[in-house]
């Protein structure tokens, strides 16, 4: 089988920082070559993978810009349609993702990453047929109003990576972008009340800055730390090393990769019981599940002693794995490639658009 993977312009693949759909597009893309499958990868140029990469952006542009992710998936179909794959597999979700639906000469099938409000999906204008993966029951559920869905398939990653500790130290650790969503407020109450030292490991945007200025800055110091962006190796040392990861999102979170990764290195997670946390946490088992704040803060209490390190990182290797992972995504590439039909051309950009988003491509270089 030979299948295009389309992964982001704004981050490598994997990310060396930031960035949970490149690391779960890696890990399946590596699985799928280390299967046999032929894999042509449109990443950023100095992406790391075992695959065939191709790509257009040398280097990640971040944040995320809309121009960018045209180019990239433009490129991409140019570069698809002079080829013979089986299928594209598509992780792009915004108007690249539009792009691929129109790609009528061969199958296609993206994964939706993210949440998107009605209003906001019908003016993407994505064909309404185009199959598309979810990456939990719950991310289907509130996207009710899309009807292409074609399977289910939770993020994954190699747990055997992840370094496992049983002896933790004394804080407790939030790791994820800094903005208002993610609660990083609340994990900074949380502390504070229980009175324990709390690491803040995270991206943090100019678009957040105001957020990070008015309810994060000022509890900065007395046991609360903000260490910025760390690496992947430092991420996974403090998520090793902690008592207790604080997932503190607080709107229809798709998926969370951070609480799968914490549990591989053994440590338990506390989540407000909203989107995916309650497809991802087992209650009382791998970690708790909170409805409010103060329920939030007495299940951190309870996580500190009940919760056992190996049947954290058992739970992942038996629900989370990169090879169950592929086996779904191969079953799915599977069942596209049948139910292909060809019913349009393929739908590239006219001589004045490509020429439009070279220039705007040219302008993010500089």
């Amino acid at each position: 089988m030979k299948v295009a993977v389309i992964s982001t312009p704004h981050e490598r693949t994997p990310p060396e920082r930031y960035g949970g759909t490149e690391r779960v597009v890696h890990y399946l893309v590596e699985e799928l070559v280390r299967r046999g499958v032929k894999v042509t990868l449109f990443a950023t140029g100095n992406s790391l993978t075992r695959a065939s990469l191709k790509y257009v952006v040398e280097k990640p542009i971040r944040p995320y810009r809309e121009d960018v992710e045209i180019v990239h998936v433009n490129y991409a179909i140019s570069e698809i349609l002079k080829g013979d794959f089986d299928v594209v597999h598509n992780h792009c979700n915004g108007p690249g993702l539009a792009l691929i639906s129109r790609l009528g000469s061969v199958p296609a099938v993206s994964t939706l990453h993210c949440y998107f409000r009605e209003k906001e999906w019908r003016k993407l204008g994505v064909e309404e047929e185009h199959p598309l993966i979810a990456i939990s029951n719950r991310q289907r559920e509130v996207h009710s109003f899309i009807r292409s869905f074609v399977a289910t398939i939770h993020n994954a990653i190699r747990p055997e990576e992840y370094p496992f500790r049983r002896d933790k130290e004394d804080f407790l650790l939030f790791v994820g972008l800094v903005a208002p969503h993610k609660g990083v407020h609340y994990a900074i109450h949380t502390a504070k009340k229980l009175g324990m030292q709390l690491l803040l490991a995270g991206k943090l945007e100019q678009k957040h800055m105001a957020y990070f200025e008015k309810y994060v800055k000022p509890h900065l110091g007395d046991g609360i730390k903000y260490l910025g962006e760390v690496s992947e190796a430092e991420k996974r040392e403090l998520m090793a090393r902690a008592k207790c990861l604080l997932f503190t999102s607080i709107y229809e979170e798709p998926f969370g990769i951070v609480m799968i990764e914490a549990l591989a290195c053994g440590t338990p997670v506390v989540a407000f019981s909203n989107g995916a946390a309650r497809e991802i946490i087992k209650n009382g088992e791998v970690g708790f599940l909170a409805k409010d704040f103060e329920g939030f803060c007495s299940s951190v209490k309870k996580a500190l002693f009940e919760i056992d390190p190996a049947k954290c990182r058992r739970y992942v290797e038996e629900h989370f794995s990169v090879e169950r992972a592929a086996d779904k995504h191969l079953e799915v590439y599977r069942r596209v490639i049948a139910g292909f039909r060809e019913q349009r051309p393929a739908l590239l950009p006219t001589a004045p658009f490509q020429a439009s988003i070279s220039a705007s491509f040219a302008r993010a270089e500089t």
